[in-house]
């Protein structure tokens, strides 16, 4: 039968569609076998690797398998490509199972002893619990030929498809989602796969998808960049095909958009079996796939948009990167409206609709009532007008807040204050006073005072001051222009934004997302105002802790404001900054690390290095780099922003006890304990008086002093502030945030120390549900929290809850900081306490 299947897919490899069918039923007729066989040889052929320009597949002769190689003891070949071999081998130390990847004797050759070391590379570049992590690299003897070979993590698993089989469509563009997820890593480190196919994606056992096989990875970098023809022919993107050299993030995009449509479909977008190269060039140049819904009407506008859009035959059409397909992906989900629609405003009330149906019926009794008693009006003539009316009212409203604003500086002259000096917040003060009766009347222009005055009292950390200012400047919008108007919209992101900083979430939030549907409204979807405002909403969203959704947002505002604004804009550099403190947050540090050193660099340029944006920037690329362990480098970066601000804003500006509370942690871990006191004692007290006792800062504060009276020897004062600050996060805004939960942990940590074991491992777990709640499965504190728990589990002799803590917890803390990291190192540890409790059991 091997010979007669073969044969027979040899011939039907050269036809397609209809003609193949036809031909595979009168070859095969009703041998099922024969015809599952023939199916099988042509998948293998129509989805193998090549690489070059020849297009030449190379297939691993059977061989002998080594013993060993290097170090390790092969156990089991798992497979070959097109110019390396895998087995399943074992590690002495530290022991564990790898998959073993070695280049083949047979095909080395200069041009794939550089596309391994690429890989070899590519991989020692990516920390992300989406790609197989590389273990170890080296050369070996093989035949006589030095060989080069790395070790990996042995991923085992099943395959995308088989798995994908019993989901819904819901689960099925999730597990697309965690997918672009671990593209996006690769991305952000200049590396692009494309060979992204299901033969190269395994589902772990934690039910997420891994990607695996770098071998044709080319790098971003100008000196590494592949122009050879690499690929599987039926995922490649039409520039791959055309071997263009300009191979970006886009192209992954496109094989990702190929996997999500034979996902959903069960089939591929174009039928290219049997093709060349040349030939699969043509179809996908000149064809757009068909549309989900002609094969599914189930499916849906959005869904298909959204596909249509990663599968465009031009790159300048697609989503620029993997991370941009996620957060459309995930706006599918969440039932908000996608970017790959355009946004008219029945569109995102349907949006809005499917997601609030409550909040809607109720709201269209309302909008009945409200066009029954409208009164008609001429379009053309508003039209005709429009233009003319708004730029006078523009010139009227300008020249009077400029009048007003001058006369209030004027009001600081000495000799109007008879030779006394105003500070900013008296000449503030003075001129909200006055706003109300000086502007009576002029309504337009009251709001524009009021919104300035609410900014300006905000960069004071005058925080109750300008929510004042922003209320009644929203108050006037209402009634004068009405819920609908963009002047309103205005005024709700600037309450929205202070209540951010004020502590109030949940308000913030609605605010700031009836503002962001506005804006996208007036200005367009993919206008730098709505990136703003997307930027806005992000801000709410990260402060309450939600942080994926807050990434989702910001991904988007960056995508779009990369496109419309210049990449040293202020508002740009705003969005770059808050997406790399997510990043951050979200346990992704180098990237974190880098965007937000570009973001400090690009500042000094544009602002100078004193600047509050410049200093903001450097602040958050320290806290990136001390997350790492590299608390000394932090000090440096910390010590230069605290000087800064107390010389600019004073010692008491929030601002400037934010970067005491910095400065004092990273010197707590540095052992620096009395300096540490003194700027955590004083931000404290100022957070207090600032913010209130509630406040997340104010809690972060809290649970750092403890902290160090902890390190100080002082147990009972410790596990007293700690209990207070648990006690205040269960009850306040400001506990949803995680990093409010690092007095749970520590208080933990010190309850085990001192032998009161089982209420520690309470508190664990009362802060693990709290983790799995809100953050990703994947998340450094959730790792961390539970790596502490293992040890609590260790210690009260629970010895397999332990191992499962131990080991899932060790593998997120390698993903995150590398094997090298204090943390990682102290999680080998419990394990290796583990495993001698329980010989000794």
């Amino acid at each position: 039968m091997g010979e007669a299947a073969k044969q027979i897919a040899s011939e039907a490899m050269r036809l397609s569609g209809a003609a193949r069918r036809s031909f595979l039923e009168a070859s095969c007729g009703t041998d099922d076998r024969l015809r599952s066989a023939v199916e099988r040889l042509i998948e293998i052929e129509s989805s193998a690797t090549i690489v070059g320009e020849g297009a030449r597949r190379a297939s691993a002769p059977e061989r002998t398998m080594p013993s060993s190689i290097g170090s390790y003891r092969v156990l089991d070949r798992l497979g070959a490509g097109a110019m390396g071999v895998v087995y399943l081998a074992e590690q002495q130390n530290p022991r564990r199972r790898v998959a073993l990847k070695v280049i083949r004797p047979d095909v080395l050759t200069p041009e794939l002893l550089r596309r391994f070391d690429l890989e070899t590379r590519a991989l020692a570049r990516l920390k992300h619990p989406g790609i197989g992590a590389i273990y170890d690299a080296g050369t070996a003897s093989i035949d006589a030929m030095d060989c080069p070979y790395f070790a990996m993590e042995l991923v085992r698993g099943s395959s995308l498809e088989v798995h994908a089989a019993d989901l819904s469509v819901r689960e099925r563009v999730h597990l697309v989602v965690e997918l672009c997820d671990a593209v996006e890593h690769a991305h952000q480190r200049g590396i692009v796969h494309r060979d992204l196919k299901p033969g190269n994606i395994l589902i772990d056992a934690d039910l997420r998808p891994k990607v695996l096989d770098f071998g044709v990875a080319c790098s971003l970098d100008t000196d590494e960049r592949a122009t050879e023809l690499a690929g599987t022919v039926p995922y490649m993107s039409p520039e791959q095909l055309s071997t263009d050299p300009d191979i970006d993030a886009r192209s992954d995009v496109y094989a990702l958009g190929v996997i999500l449509y034979e996902l959903l479909t069960g089939v591929r977008p174009h039928d290219l079996s049997g093709c060349s190269v040349a030939e699969a060039s043509a179809i996908v140049l000149e064809r757009d796939a068909p549309p989900l819904r002609r094969i599914d009407r189930s499916f849906g506008a959005d869904l298909e948009a959204i596909v249509a859009c990663a599968l465009s035959r031009d790159p300048d059409g697609r989503y620029t990167s993997a991370g941009s397909l996620a957060a459309d992906l995930r706006r599918y989900l969440g039932r908000h409206p996608v970017l790959a629609r355009p946004h008219s405003s029945a569109y995102m009330m349907r949006c809005y609709a499917r997601r609030n149906s409550g909040i809607v019926a109720a709201a269209s009794i309302a909008l009945l009532t409200l066009f029954a008693g409208g009164v008609a009006v001429t379009w053309q003539a508003v039209e005709a007008t429009r233009g003319w009316t708004l730029a006078r009212a523009e010139t009227e409203r300008a020249t009077a807040v400029n009048d007003f604003l001058t006369n209030m500086l004027s009001s600081a002259d000495p000799e109007n204050t008879m030779g006394a000096d105003l500070t900013v917040r008296e000449l503030l003060d003075e001129s909200a006073r006055t706003v109300k009766v000086e502007l009576d009347g002029r309504p337009r222009i009251a709001a524009s005072v009021r919104s300035t005055l609410a900014t300006t009292y905000r960069s004071l950390g005058e925080l109750q001051a300008a929510e004042a200012q922003a209320q009644a400047a929203l108050d006037v919008c209402l009634e004068t222009f009405g819920a609908r108007d963009v002047r309103t919209a205005e005024a709700m992101q600037i309450l929205g934004a202070i209540q951010v900083e004020r502590g109030d979430f949940d308000s913030a939030r609605t605010m700031l997302e009836d503002a962001m549907v506005l804006i996208a409204e007036h200005h367009g979807a993919m206008s730098s105002e709505a990136a703003l405002a997307m930027n806005e909403t992000a801000r709410a969203y990260h402060a309450a802790g939600e942080l994926a959704e807050a990434l989702d947002l910001w991904t988007t505002s960056l995508d779009i404001a990369r496109k419309t604004l210049g990449a040293d804009h202020r508002q740009r550099l705003i969005v770059l900054h808050n997406y790399g403190s997510a990043l951050s947050s979200m346990g992704r540090l180098e990237e974190a690390e880098a965007i937000l050193g570009e973001v400090a660099e690009r500042r000094v340029h544009v602002f100078g290095p004193d600047h509050p944006q410049t200093l903001s920037a450097r602040s958050m690329l320290a806290g990136a780099i001390q997350k790492q362990g590299r608390d000394a480098e932090a000090v440096e970066h910390f010590r230069f922003v605290l000087g800064a601000r107390s010389r600019i804003l004073g010692d008491t500006h929030f601002s400037t006890l934010t970067a005491m509370g910095n400065l004092g942690v990273a010197l707590i871990r540095l052992g620096q304990l009395e300096e540490a006191e003194q700027l955590t004692r004083t931000a404290l007290s100022g957070y207090r008086e600032r913010l209130g006792p509630e406040h997340a800062k104010t809690l972060i504060v809290m649970g750092n002093l403890a902290y160090l009276l902890e390190d100080q020897g002082k147990d009972d004062q410790a596990a007293e502030l700690y209990r207070e600050t648990i006690d205040i996060r269960a009850r306040a805004n400001g506990g949803k945030d995680p990093e409010t939960w690092a007095p749970m942990n520590n208080l933990a940590m010190l309850l085990q120390r001192k032998g009161d074991v089982e209420e520690a491992a309470l508190l664990y777990e009362e802060l693990l549900d709290l983790c799995e709640q809100t953050l990703p499965a994947d998340h450094y504190f959730t790792a961390l929290f539970r790596n502490n728990y293992g040890s609590c589990l260790t210690a009260l002799g629970r010895f397999s809850e332990a191992q499962a803590a131990l080991e899932d917890s060790h593998r997120v803390l390698v993903a995150t900081f590398g094997e090298e990291h204090p943390r990682v190192l102290k999680s080998t540890e419990r394990r290796a306490e583990l495993d001698r409790r329980k010989r000794s059991h």
